[in-house]
Parts: C-alpha cells; sequence; structure tokens
C-alpha cells in the first residue's frame, strides 16, 4: 500500500510507476534481497531514485526533484522494505553540510562512500563541562609542519562512536581567540593511535554514546571544512540537517505504524481510550507531513516558526509514544530497567524519548531560540545578570 499525496503531475506519476517498476526488477526476488545493499543503492541511484540531491560527481543522482518526488520514492521504497537513502549521521548531516561549505576534493573523497554506507560518521562537539555550551570547546587543533592537525582533547556523548570510520570535530585552531571565533570544522579518522573510545552504559543496558579521547590524533590539513576558523557557520549547518533528520516525518510515520502494531498484537480487548490516543498521534503525524510540504514549497505564512518548532514537535511526539507504550505494554513498563524482555526495541524507546529532548540541542535552549527569533520576544536576563 502506498501513500497518497496532493497535487501530483503528470511527472509525479510517472516518477511513481518508474520506482514501481524499478522495484520490481531489483527487489522482487529472494535472491535480489539476499544480495549487497550497497550494491542496490549504487544501482537505484544510478536509476535517477536515489539521492537525487547530490551531484553526479559526488556520487549522487544529481536530478531536479522536490518534496513530493522524494517522498513519492521513498514510499515506494518503504512499501517493499527496499533499502532507500540512509538514515545516518553521514548521509543526512555529514554530506549535505560538505556540499554547503567544502572544497570539490572534500566532496568528492567523502560524499559518495557516505551515502552508500562506505564510511560511517559520528559527532564530535559536546565536551565534558561544556554541553549545549558549543562556544566554550576547548579540544584544540594545531597545525604541524608535515601539513597534519594535531588533534588533543575529550569530547562527550558521541553516538556510534565505537563503529565509525570519521569522526567531525569542532575543535579550537587559534587559541587567541575565544567563544565562536577561531573554531574549525575538521575530518578526523577513528581508527589511529590518537582516538580513543570509552563507552557510557545507558539506563537500557546499551551503550550507543561514548567519550572520545583525542591524544595526538592526525589528519590532514586539508581535511577542514570551510576555511580555518569558520567552523561555528558550518557546524551550525550540521545542527540544521540533525534537527531535520530528527524531526523527518518518515521517522515519525515509522514509529506510528510499530505502535499500531503493538496495540493489534497485544492480545487484549479494543480499547476506546488507547485507540483514541493512537488517533491522536496519526494525526500529528499528518500534521508534521503537510508541515514539511509547506515548508519545502514556502507556502506557510511564517517560515521561520514553524522550522524553529521541528525539533520540539518531534521531541514531543516521541513522549507521547513513550507514554502510550508503556499503557499498552505492561511487560515492559514493569520491566523498563531490564533489557531481557521480548519487547526490548520499546524498553529502548521508552527511555530514550528522554535522551530526544536533549539530542539536536536541548528542548529548552529550542524555545528560547523560538522565542527570539521566531515570536520576536525579548532575550530573558539572567537571575545573575
Amino acid at each position: 500500500m502506498t501513500a497518497t499525496f496532493m497535487h501530483l503531475t503528470d511527472s509525479h506519476l510517472e516518477l511513481r510507476a518508474r520506482a514501481q517498476e524499478f522495484l520490481s526488477d531489483h527487489w522482487s526476488t529472494v535472491e535480489q534481497r539476499a544480495g549487497s545493499t550497497e550494491t542496490f543503492r549504487r544501482t537505484a541511484i544510478d536509476a535517477g531514485l536515489l539521492y537525487r540531491w547530490v551531484p553526479k560527481a559526488y556520487g549522487g543522482a544529481e536530478m531536479d526533484s522536490d518534496v513530493i518526488s522524494e517522498a513519492i520514492i521513498d514510499a515506494e521504497f518503504r512499501a517493499v522494505q527496499a533499502p532507500g537513502e540512509l538514515d545516518s549521521i553521514g548521509a543526512r548531516m555529514v554530506v549535505p553540510t560538505l556540499l554547503e561549505h567544502a572544497n570539490p576534493a572534500l566532496c568528492k573523497a567523502f560524499a559518495g562512500p557516505t551515502i552508500v554506507g562506505q564510511i560511517r560518521w559520528c559527532q564530535g562537539y559536546s565536551e565534558p563541562g561544556v554541553g549545549s555550551d558549543l562556544a566554550s570547546v576547548t579540544t584544540r587543533a594545531t597545525a604541524t609542519d608535515d601539513r597534519y592537525w594535531r588533534i588533543d582533547g575529550r569530547k562527550i556523548w558521541t553516538s556510534y562512536a565505537a563503529d565509525a570510520d570519521y569522526v567531525f570535530v569542532l575543535a579550537r585552531t587559534d587559541a587567541a581567540d575565544r567563544g565562536h571565533d577561531g573554531l574549525s570544522y575538521i575530518l578526523v579518522p577513528m581508527d589511529q593511535p590518537g582516538v580513543r573510545v570509552e563507552p557510557i552504559r545507558q539506563i537500557t543496558g546499551a551503550a550507543t554514546f561514548n567519550e572520545v579521547i583525542f591524544d595526538d590524533a592526525r589528519t590532514p590539513l586539508d581535511h577542514v571544512v570551510g576555511e580555518p576558523g569558520n567552523g561555528w557557520t558550518v557546524a551550525t549547518t550540521t545542527l540544521r540537517h540533525e534537527r531535520t533528520m530528527i524531526s523527518g516525518a518518515g521517522r515519525l510515520g515509522t514509529l506510528f505504524r510499530a505502535l499500531l502494531r503493538a496495540y493489534a498484537a497485544r492480545g487484549a480487548p479494543h480499547d476506546p481510550a488507547l485507540a483514541q490516543r493512537l488517533m491522536e498521534l496519526r494525526e500529528l503525524v499528518e500534521v508534521k507531513r503537510f508541515a514539511t510540504i509547506e515548508q519545502a514549497f514556502g507556502t506557510a505564512q511564517d517560515l521561520t516558526v514553524l522550522r524553529l518548532t521541528d525539533k520540539l514537535f518531534q521531541s514531543a511526539f516521541q513522549e507521547k509514544v513513550a507514554a502510550l507504550a508503556m499503557d499498552l505494554l505492561p511487560s515492559v513498563a514493569a520491566d523498563l530497567p531490564r533489557t531481557e524482555v521480548v519487547e526490548a526495541r520499546w524498553v529502548t524507546q521508552i527511555l530514550g524519548s528522554l535522551g530526544l529532548t536533549i539530542a539536536g540541542g536541548t528542548s529548552n535552549i529550542q524555545r528560547d531560540i523560538l522565542a527570539r527569533r521566531g515570536l520576536g520576544m525579548p532575550e530573558q536576563r539572567r537571575a545573575d545578570q
């Protein structure tokens, strides 16, 4: 079953038919599904169905597109569970940042391998004692005589660092500068003696977060994105793409469908109250879907406010899902400190929903930004000012 979209033109209908034909030819047999997902994605790129926003010179399809076209392709791929565009830090955050700020050599070296999953990434922003105040980072990057950066410092809450090939590091390259000045955005290989990863055990029992210690780590001098000292501008671009990734309508829809399956499989009589809460979540999924279309086409009256609410909307949605999951699955609620339950994914979802109020910028900071930049309210003065 595929999704229905508004305002489908003849070209949209042709694109849908082309996507269906491609999937029938390349993802319809057991042998095809058992093959390499990297090869499948490359074939889909060559067919003009994936990474249409990435130039051909950097491994993409380079085709004109719009939000409806992308949604049509995504819906067709999801309908048959075919590998679509990677929902990863690299593909959703690093590559668009490179395309906006990096030179052609860096884009060519990293974009293509990243979008098919050859290169995996993690984020080196937060530090112990710094948290969301990225202007206070102290990690240093010093240029050496042999044209390398020497990286020294610590990063924390680094997701998936144990499996990453590269990390993008926000580091201070000019010791004389303070605040946002003198920061640079540098790409650093993880597999080297100067990088150590220390897992941080979470309440779910997993260790997706890590502390990363840089002690004389090295990376080529030309692995800085943008100009040295202009890292804050580049870093905020990545944060914008992170918030878009976190708040994507596709993620909300996937989570809602999983919750719907949990409701159907719980083996209990129909509960009107729970069903009503499910429908309220479905309404939020649709609100997000249409808000995404309005943002893409610029049809909303105040796009600034709408964009600033994206991440807050996602955090609130995740918390509502977690609350409903606890009522749907009482065995999960009773076993939250443990992972040895059948519904282990819901343990992670329920406990992880709290962390999403921090990921991509804490909710309180996002509310402050929304108030000042979106609604024009005066900046709140701290008690000590």
